[in-house]
């Protein structure tokens, strides 16, 4: 019973750490839903512009602002380093723009 009351502490900071993440959940999924289905067609200028420049400042200027983790990066939400070797050794280039389409070409149905 000893050994479990060092994990205590290490599970309330964890809780505390959701808690914390778990406010800006909702507009962390909105920008990564929207940047999926929207920004396929784009350049890399084109879709840095839509996400830091358009999207992620508009949720905050609304009347209820939407909470977003500051330079919320969607292909964190969606893949892990795991996939982006996985690609690489199936050849994928190891740049940012074969990595987002990559990402879109995975989750998202539509493309």
């Amino acid at each position: 019973m000893g050994g479990l009351a060092s994990e205590k502490e290490r599970w309330t900071n964890t809780i505390q750490q959701f808690k914390f993440l778990g406010q800006f959940l909702p507009g962390n999924v909105l920008i990564t839903t929207a940047y999926l289905s929207y920004v396929g067609y784009f350049t890399k200028y084109y879709r840095e512009e839509l996400l830091y420049r358009r999207w992620m400042p508009h949720l905050k200027t609304l009347k209820v602002p939407v909470p977003v983790t500051d330079n919320l990066d969607p292909l964190s939400m969606l893949i892990d380093d795991a996939d982006m070797a996985a690609w690489n050794n199936e050849g994928l280039p190891a740049d940012r723009m074969s990595y987002e389409n990559a990402t879109i070409l995975t989750n998202c149905e539509r493309w």
